[in-house]
């Protein structure tokens, strides 16, 4: 009997209420699966016709894991993920696992042999060639894709079960966060506003904004808002690489959406930024003047004398010699950030509004990154329940309604 065209296929419905599945694979075989509804079976089908036309072999189950993770990075992630996300994926398949495993077929990938590669990463030499070992939070993002990626195999009924399910992951050390010191920040602030460079204002800013770098250089004129006195974070800019027909070709900058959708946000500023935020404006508009029509104007906060953007590397090189020319201990520009929510915290800001002003996603981020900074505000917290507790009050509440009740309990009084 002559062979199938490969892709074809037909559900049947079987005795017992399930569905039988047929296909035929890249060399015109037959293959068979089952499902328990006929949306199932349909979906399954879908994708077996899919692997099919991408010339994936499934058939009796010799897929290697190597080629179901590059269709699943072409086929899942890279349509619905950001650029970013896409190629931090995209590195981890092909730096970390596909080196590993090599030839392993899916089917033969279990729990052990994902230990051992866990196992592998966290005491091995860097595929990257830089000194140490990869970090355990860098493992976990690559843990959290590899589970994705099977989970999905799972669904399209390439496997069992998900390996990666039991896997144990060592725990994550917090990093030590730079934070300045208050010294620190005004030293830092005093560079950056006498700096010969215009743009060396943005140290001046995130550090009284706690503005990621991306965010920074992504911001443009028409997110100040004068009136209100706030400025309005709306994307990010950033160098990323750029993918052809799923293979890396390069980067780029891109100018795109913030990290994350609670990165949108308003940033209050106060009178004293504003005054700075105009006098920064009014030097970027005398370079303008004197660039004529060479000046590109695409409206960026800091811009060079010609109107383009920075490069990320290069204003962070304008960063690092702030730093050096301050006098002060080494950073990063993310300990900015940090030295803003330490500000904060330390001012007594309620953590959710610090959480706000930072863009996280969840309070409890803030929480868990900056709660150890608040122990004087947890024992007044408690001895203000002590007091409640022995004479049935707080001291300090001040609320209209209590104040009425504690004015009638007087007046009863000197009755």
């Amino acid at each position: 009997m002559a062979k199938r065209s490969n892709g074809e296929g037909s559900i049947t419905k079987r005795g017992d209420g399930r569905y039988n599945i047929k296909w035929y694979d890249i060399n015109g075989e037959r293959q068979t699966s089952s499902a328990k509804t006929l949306t199932d079976a349909k979906e399954k089908l879908k994708q077996h016709i899919s692997d099919v036309e991408r010339g994936i072999d499934t058939s009796d189950g010799k897929m290697l894991l190597s080629d179901w993770l590059k269709a699943w990075l072409e086929g899942y992630a890279q349509p619905v993920v950001s650029r970013s996300t896409y190629t931090g994926y995209y590195s981890s398949v092909h730096k970390h696992i596909l080196p590993y495993f090599g030839k392993t077929l899916l089917r033969e990938l279990n729990t052990h042999k994902m230990q051992m590669f866990y196992g592998h990463l966290s005491t091995g030499k860097r595929a990257d060639g830089r000194e140490g070992n990869l970090s355990d939070n860098s493992i976990k993002k690559i843990h959290m894709m590899f589970k994705m990626a099977l989970n999905q195999a799972v669904n399209n009924g390439l496997i069992p079960r998900n390996p990666a399910l039991n896997v144990k992951l060592p725990k994550i050390r917090p990093k030590e966060m730079r934070v300045l010191s208050m010294d620190e920040q005004h030293k830092l602030e005093k560079a950056a506003l006498d700096s010969d460079n215009r743009n060396a204002f943005g140290v001046y800013l995130c550090v009284n904004t706690g503005l990621r770098l991306g965010e920074l250089l992504g911001l443009q004129w028409k997110d100040i808002d004068w009136e209100k006195k706030e400025i309005l974070v709306r994307r990010n800019l950033g160098r990323r690489v750029v993918f052809e027909d799923g293979m890396p070709n390069g980067t780029a900058i891109v100018i795109g959406d913030t990290k994350t959708f609670s990165s949108r946000r308003s940033v209050p500023i106060t009178a004293d930024m504003v005054e700075k935020i105009t006098e920064f404006k009014a030097k970027q508009d005398a370079a303008k003047q004197a660039a004529g029509e060479a000046y590109k104007d695409d409206d960026f906060l800091l811009a060079s004398d010609l109107g383009k953007h920075y490069e990320p590397r290069h204003y962070e090189e304008l960063f690092y010699g702030l730093v050096e020319q301050a006098g002060i201990e080494k950073a990063n520009f993310h300990s900015l950030r940090h030295t803003f929510a330490t500000r904060c915290i330390e001012a007594g800001m309620d953590v959710y509004v610090v959480s706000k002003l930072l863009g996280h996603t969840n309070p409890t981020t803030t929480l868990n990154r900056y709660g150890h900074l608040l122990p004087d505000h947890r024992a007044a917290s408690v001895e203000k329940l002590e007091r409640y507790m022995s004479r049935g009050d707080v001291a300090e509440n001040t609320t209209p309604s209590n104040e009425k009740s504690k004015k009638k309990k007087r007046d009863e009084r000197e009755r």
